[in-house]
């Protein structure tokens, strides 16, 4: 992308704007830009300045474009999306959004983001804070000691939600000496294999799910 770097720092208008970014001379606006020039924008001051983006968008559909944009200049950028409020009891409720924010918090503490896009809505929203995200985050590795009880405890004051069988994100199921785990960044729920108070094995679960009643086999 070395390319568009020289395009944009050669052009005055882009210029005048980073030289107003570099010394905070800011609020400073810029009118006239498509979705992927906007992108364009955004990617060259990030890297002139070594800094990343919070990025306020139109709405979802805009903000995933622009995250599409940024991915494909080479950055790694995540969508803060907005929580879906359900103002009615409903068993069946999907808490799908709010899974996706806590991974989004959870990348953005971890570092592993250089810009963030979220729709007005979504940043107006209350969020854990970090200091409360990083109280309530366990790392687990295989060949540590830590039993099962004190995982289990950790999982259901994070809200996690014990099930006989696994069939979506934010679940949870013991059986013996395994326990299986469906964190909300992972595609497929992980599985740990106990010997006593041992973390003898970590790996991945397959997971199924249709309409009939889902299982994870290993």
């Amino acid at each position: 992308m070395k390319f568009l770097l020289n395009a944009l720092n050669h052009l005055k208008e882009f210029q005048t704007l980073d030289e107003a970014v570099q010394g905070r001379q800011l609020p400073a606006a810029v009118n006239g830009l498509s979705g992927v020039h906007k992108a364009a924008f955004i990617y060259t001051l990030c890297t002139n300045h070594h800094r990343r983006a919070f990025i306020l968008a139109g709405d979802e559909s805009e903000g995933q474009r622009l995250c599409d944009d940024l991915s494909a200049m080479g950055m790694h950028p995540l969508v803060f999306p907005m929580r879906d409020f359900t103002f009615r009891d409903a068993e069946g409720a999907s808490h799908e959004y709010e899974h996706q924010r806590i991974q989004t918090l959870a990348r953005i503490l971890n570092g592993e983001c250089d810009a963030v896009i979220a729709c007005l809505d979504a940043a107006l929203q209350y969020a854990i804070p970090p200091e409360e995200l990083r109280k309530r985050t366990v790392t687990i590795s295989a060949g540590q000691s830590i039993p099962m009880e004190q995982v289990v405890s950790a999982l259901l004051a994070c809200g996690y939600e014990r099930a006989a069988q696994i069939d979506g994100t934010g679940q949870f199921s013991q059986r013996g000496g395994i326990l299986d785990i469906f964190t909300p960044d992972a595609s497929n729920p992980v599985r740990l294999e106990y010997w006593g108070d041992e973390i003898d094995t970590l790996s991945l679960s397959i997971w199924r799910h249709s309409a009939a009643p889902s299982q994870s086999t290993s």
